[in-house]
């Protein structure tokens, strides 16, 4: 036997015999086990999964030919009480090469006698409803099912359909249908079944047939369907998913062919050709409003494959459609209701698979994705209405028409696709946009042109953070791109031949006048790179703009508050992710033409307002680039004239500038506003001139430096003094030429250092006034802070030094070279001034006062903070238009320690215009006078030495003031002794002292000084008349000897002195007193007489008069004898009776002792003491006998105080002439 050998080995026979074994066994389950099992299985999971009570009569299973076959299926409704589904059997073969493809291969399905009801409940829910909402929440598998299924063959179908909304019932019975096959597989199963359909509805019969044709290389079927004006609207209702839309009108037509094709080797194909037709469609929502109205639709199919994925479409043709797009409150848009309800995210459930990777999804779509072609897509004469309650005001605009042809469109092409679009809308917008667009890179290549485009039209959208109106703008761009998607990236270009914005009008909220115009404002060769994430524009230009800006009376500006405060959004990650590259951007030109600006400051009591108009600014080649220099071109007119230009290079980062400024003539009148905010004075005109080079420079640190190269030139100003309604400042030109000016952050007080070339002042005037308050109005030109007290000129205000300053006070040379070290440097080549004039009033004196400083000029030169340099002064005019003043001299107020070397001089200054002053102060008006001075002030090594000369020439005094604020002393008489015979009152008045003395004050000494100087005129006038003419001696009184009136040569010489002071003051009158000691003049009276007798014995003997003799002292013994006895009183005796002869003292002692002095005596030889000076001064220094006069003798030692009629003691006992001989004249003035 041939098979013996086969047989005969063990090991074969045990594999073979276990082969048969499990051959049984796997018979014998599969036949007996399996279907109980299969039948359980399905009817548990099947019932939990459905949700409905399902059963299964019966299950067989052939486990070798793979057959199943399942009989008596029954389904019920939720309510376990009515059937839902049943079905008598089903067979299914399926083939063993399942298992090697991987996916089931059925040779043949039969279904056999399906029952189906099918319940229609209210808003459109069906009784199965559950259950396709179950399966549309099941999670797409991430693989496409690979299948294939054939001979399908569906016998005897009936559905129930009851429509309970209507209350009509329907029945499709006799439902036959046969498919050659569905497979998405390459198999060579063997087509028995003819494609066809067919059925009875309602009784009436239908049935599609097809043809299958089966070559040797492919099996191929056919089926044709035909519609003719199937009315839609009949069938909406029955949609087996919830629809939120309703079908109110349209008719269907079409002439479609299914192929089914299966190759012998290879995928089999189910394809579609032919057209559909609709008509008249209207699709409206649940509560009728309008979505859809489709008045024609053409579809003409070349080919679809359903199961490749595969879309190929001649052309599509919609006519006239009319879109009805809203959105409601709740942000939801009408038209979603023509789309399946959403699912619900895998992970709301907790369940639900993690989605996959980015790329994986990525590499899936691209793998799974249709292949969609499409040769044309036509709309035609489109209209679009758009409404939308989202926005606090809704919004409506209709686009009208709108047509789109598309051309070549292929989903995953790599041919470019042609797309042009042409729409116009509300206002006569027009949009065209022609493109070329790839799906498959994505990419898009276009041009878009966009046309009157009214933007206050869609304010709503952007209103919200404005406080401002769009009142009018016409928005137009044109451009062309070329984009594309790499890496999920957009990349590409962006270029902007021309976008605008015309007629821009924006008003700000409450108000009717706009605060920002534009006629036009252009971008014109504008690129956005996205690769290179850069952004250029060519040129920006706005024509004619104006601004208006105003400060409000709390401070804040309007500008400041045009956005409101919104809540900002979450910030989006950045899309280049992290480590790109910023972006960089670049504006070639931009340029305002023929602008205007105002600003109205309403925060002051007088709103201020600025104006400029020709407004032209160019910027150059400004970006993020820190390595761009930038260039800046800017001018402008003021509203009441003027020009002002700007133009130079600038960088941004760091910041840094190089100038030109240029203003011509800029009205200052402007600021008078401001001015009158900070100062009681009006501006009533001037203009300002400024050129010169500005430097900038800023540090990322924050520090900051200006340079300043040039002049300015003030001109034609007029201030007034609103208190007193009167002129204050005026010039005609205020020059400065030369400024180099340096400010840095980083240096004390900010200036670095200041030169300037020339200061030129000409035709200038000023006003100085004393107020009826006593107030100067320099005092009150600056407005005090709120809470300052006002302090009157006339008050002294008398302040104390501390400890600490006097002791540092003789520090002030160290500290002043401290300042000067830290003091920046500072130059003034040249100051010039000319044609200046100075008026000063005083109101608060009673009559009031008025002076006038006129032809005021001069030049100071070499002016500079360089320690030991002194700039020259020369200062020149005239007072009361005749009085000249000069001031020559060197200063150096700029540096430390102080240097001053001046000499001033004036005049001829008429004084009859002081005599309020005079009144006032010294109790007398001023009838007549000149005033000249002549001063020398000199401060070097903080130490001051200064001559001051006064001269009043021809002083005259008035009529008594009646004052409480005149001094107290007797000025008539102060005046007398110092004026000359002239008229001329000449006073020296030197000063010194050192300026680190914080008691020093230069006016505290004059005034001290000339204080003095009075005192001494009514103290000691006599003292002040001998040093007028350089005596040391006091005039006030000469001294006899005693009991004598004859005047000795010192008494002479005094009285000389007093001649020639009363000479040069024909005005002082001068009384002489007589004055006797009885002590001292009575001896000497008697001794007085005893020379007088003795000399007349000799004149009786000689013939001389008594007055010329002399006595020779050897001859007195014998005169004294004569007179000794020819003498009556009692003489001693000798014894005879007869006189002795004494001595000549003892002789004297007697003659003496019995001579009798009486008070009469004394008081005529005090008479004629004051005679014998009257005598001596109206004889020899010839003064007038009428200004001497001899008043009572004064005996006993008691001195005369006071005089009548204004005159003055000259001696006071215990006063300065105590210890003085007793024996003398005394001097006093009338």
């Amino acid at each position: 036997m041939p098979a013996a050998p086969f047989l005969s080995s063990p090991r074969l026979r045990k594999t073979f015999a276990g082969l048969i074994l499990f051959l049984v066994v796997f018979g014998l389950l599969g036949a007996f086990a399996a279907p109980h099992l299969v039948r359980s299985l399905a009817e548990k999971h099947g019932s939990e999964f459905l949700g409905r009570a399902l059963t299964i009569e019966k299950v067989a299973i052939n486990p070798y030919t793979l057959e199943l076959s399942v009989s008596g299926v029954r389904m019920l409704e939720q309510n376990g009480a009515d059937e839902a589904f049943s079905l008598a059997s089903l067979a299914v073969d399926v083939e063993w090469t399942s298992l090697f493809k991987g996916a089931p291969v059925v040779r043949s399905v039969q279904v056999d006698q399906p029952r189906l009801r099918v319940v229609r409940f209210e808003e459109g829910r069906y009784n199965f409803s559950d259950l396709l909402e179950k399966l549309l929440d099941q999670p797409p598998s991430e693989e496409p099912a690979r299948f294939s299924i054939n001979n399908i063959v569906l016998h005897g179908g009936h559905i129930d359909i009851d429509d309970q909304p209507l209350a009509s019932k329907h029945t499709i019975s006799d439902i036959e249908i046969g498919l050659p096959f569905v497979s998405n597989l390459p198999s060579d199963i063997e087509l028995v079944v003819e494609p066809s359909i067919s059925a009875r509805l309602n009784e009436a019969a239908f049935a599609i047939g097809g043809r299958v044709r089966p070559f040797i290389d492919q099996r191929e079927a056919t089926l044709k369907l035909e519609l003719n004006a199937l009315n839609l609207a009949r069938y909406d209702e029955y949609s087996p998913v919830p629809l939120n839309f309703r079908v109110s009108s349209g008719t269907l037509d079409s002439d479609i062919e299914l192929n089914f094709l299966q190759p012998l080797e290879g995928e089999p194909r189910v394809t579609l050709r032919g057209t559909l037709e609709l008509r008249d469609l209207d699709l409206v929502d649940r509560d009728g409003r309008a979505l859809i109205k489709l008045p024609a639709l053409d579809v003409v199919l070349n080919e679809i494959e359903p199961l490749a994925g595969k879309v190929d479409i001649a052309s599509i043709r919609v006519d006239q459609p009319d879109f009805e797009v809203a959105r409601a409150r709740d942000g939801s848009l009408n038209l979603a209701a023509l789309l399946p309800a959403p699912k619900p995210a895998a992970g709301a459930s907790g369940t639900g698979a993690a989605p996959p990777s980015a790329p994986a999804a990525a590499k899936a779509g691209a793998a799974a994705g249709p292949d969609i072609r499409v040769a044309l897509l036509e709309v035609l004469q489109a209209r679009i209405a758009f409404s939308d309650a989202v926005p606090a005001r809704p919004f409506e605009y209709v686009i009208e028409p709108m047509d789109i042809v598309l051309r070549d469109f292929a989903l995953l092409g790599a041919a470019p696709a042609s797309l042009m679009i042409s729409a116009t809308g509300d206002g006569g917008t027009r949009v065209v946009l022609d493109a070329k667009l790839i799906a498959s890179v994505p990419s898009i290549e276009a041009e878009l042109n966009v046309n009157n485009v009214d933007i206050p039209r869609f304010a709503t959208y952007f209103s919200e953070p404005l406080n401002f109106t769009v009142e009018r703008a016409q928005a137009r761009l044109g451009t062309s791109f070329k984009l594309s998607l790499v890496d999920g990236v957009p990349q590409g270009t962006i270029r902007v031949g021309e976008a605008g914005v015309a007629q821009l009008r924006l008003v700000r909220s409450g108000e009717k006048s706009a605060f920002a115009e534009a006629e036009d404002i252009v971008l014109t060769g504008a690129t956005v790179d996205l690769a290179a994430r850069a952004v250029e524009l060519g040129a920006f230009d706005i024509i004619k703009p104006k601004l208006r800006a105003a400060r409000a009376a709390d401070g804040t500006v309007d500008l400041a508050g045009l956005l409101r405060t919104v809540p900002e959004p979450a910030s989006p990650s950045s899309a280049a992710g992290p480590g790109a590259a910023p972006w960089s951007a670049l504006v070639g030109t931009l340029r305002l033409k023929d602008g205007s600006l105002r600003f109205e400051d309403r925060a002051l009591a007088t709103p201020g307002v600025v104006e400029f108009d020709r407004l032209a600014l160019t910027l150059e080649n400004v970006g993020t680039d820190k390595t761009l220099r930038s260039r800046v071109d800017l001018a402008l007119r003021g509203s009441r004239g003027g020009l002002f230009g700007v133009r130079g290079g600038f960088s941004l980062t760091p910041m840094k500038a190089d100038l030109k400024v240029d203003a011509r003539r800029l009205d200052l009148l402007v600021a008078q506003p401001w001015v009158a905010e900070k100062l009681n004075a009006e501006l009533l005109r001037g203009t300002l001139t400024l050129r010169g080079d500005l430097g900038v420079q800023a540090t990322p640190a924050g520090d900051w430096a200006v340079a300043w190269n040039g002049e300015t030139n003030v001109e034609e100003v007029h201030v007034t003094d609103r208190a007193n309604a009167s002129d204050l400042l005026k010039w005609r030109s205020l020059f400065a030429g030369g400024i180099a000016l340096k400010l840095d952050s980083r240096t004390p007080d900010v200036l670095e250092s200041l030169s300037v070339q020339e200061v030129a002042l000409s035709d200038y005037y000023a006003r100085i006034i004393v107020s009826p308050q006593g107030r100067l109005n320099l005092q009150d030109i600056v407005r005090p802070r709120e809470g300052a007290v006002a302090v009157p000129a006339t008050q002294v205000a008398a302040t104390s030094v501390p400890p600490a300053a006097a002791a540092q006070a003789g520090q002030g040379t160290a500290l002043a070279r401290m300042i000067d070290a830290a003091r920046p440097p500072i130059d003034v080549k040249t100051v010039v001034m000319q044609g200046g004039q100075v008026d000063f009033s005083d109101f608060f004196i009673k009559p009031n006062y008025r002076a006038q400083l006129s032809k005021l000029g001069g030049r100071v030169s070499g002016l500079s903070s360089t320690s030991g340099t002194a700039g020259e002064v020369e200062l020149r005019g005239v007072v009361e238009g005749s009085a000249p003043i000069d001031i020559t001299g060197r200063i150096n107020p700029l540096a430390g320690p102080l240097f001053l070397d001046i000499k001033a001089s004036a005049r001829g200054i008429e004084l009859a215009p002081l005599s309020p002053y005079s009144g006032k102060y010294v109790g007398y008006g001023i009838e007549k006078g000149k005033l000249s001075v002549n001063i020398a002030y000199k401060i070097e090594n903080d130490q001051l030495t200064a001559q001051n000369n006064v001269v009043l020439d021809q002083l005259t005094f008035g009529a008594p003031v009646d004052s409480p604020d005149a001094i107290k002393a007797p000025v008539l008489l102060a005046v007398s002794l110092l004026q000359d015979r002239n008229g001329v009152i000449d006073i020296n008045l030197p000063i010194s002292g050192s300026l680190s003395d914080p008691q020093f004050s230069i006016g505290g000494i004059v005034v001290k000084v000339i204080v003095n100087l009075i005192v001494k005129a009514v103290t000691s006038p006599f003292a002040l008349l001998g040093s007028l003419f350089g005596s040391d001696a006091d005039l006030d009184h000469v001294a006899f000897e005693p009991g004598l009136a004859l005047l000795s040569d010192t008494a002479r010489g005094k009285l000389d002195t007093l001649g020639k002071a009363l000479t040069d003051r024909p005005a002082l009158k001068i009384e002489v007193t007589g004055r006797t000691d009885k002590a001292a003049d009575m001896e000497g009276y008697r001794r007085a007489l005893l020379d007088g007798k003795v000399r007349a014995v000799k004149a009786a003997k000689s013939k001389v008069p008594v007055d010329e003799v002399v006595v020779d002292p050897a001859e007195y013994p014998d005169l004294l004898e004569a007179v000794y006895k020819a003498s009556s009183f009692p003489k001693p005796r000798n014894v005879v009776g007869l006189a002795k002869s004494l001595p000549v003292p003892e002789m004297e002692k007697l003659i003496l002792t019995n001579t009798e002095v009486t008070d009469e005596d004394l008081r005529l030889l005090g008479l004629a003491r004051a005679q014998a000076v009257k005598d001596y001064l109206s004889q020899n220094a010839k003064i007038d006998d009428a200004r001497l006069f001899v008043l009572a003798p004064n005996p006993g030692g008691e001195g005369r105080n006071g005089a009548a009629d204004g005159g003055t003691a000259a001696t006071e006992e215990g006063g300065k002439n105590a210890g003085a001989v007793a024996t003398r004249a005394d001097f006093s003035i009338k």
